[in-house]
């Protein structure tokens, strides 16, 4: 048994069908911009090219974002 301590919560705005340039700026616009991002899920070309979209915008804003991707 173990607890389970996570809430459920409502992303507006966000598409599982969305293309590179909607998740970055999924992930790097708005009020609450990401700083840690996650890849894991895809073909590791796509989440190496989307990692890479991801930093070089977080740049352009002025925001720092960390990119890993899990292996």
């Amino acid at each position: 048994m173990y607890e389970v301590r996570a809430k459920v919560m409502t992303l507006s705005g966000y598409s599982g069908h969305a293309d590179q340039k909607g998740l970055v700026s999924f992930a790097t616009r708005g009020p609450s911009s990401a700083v840690n991002i996650l890849l894991v899920h895809g073909d590791p070309n796509a989440k190496a090219a989307l990692s890479q979209a991801l930093m070089t915008a977080s740049l352009a804003f002025k925001h720092r974002v960390e990119v890993s991707i899990p292996r």
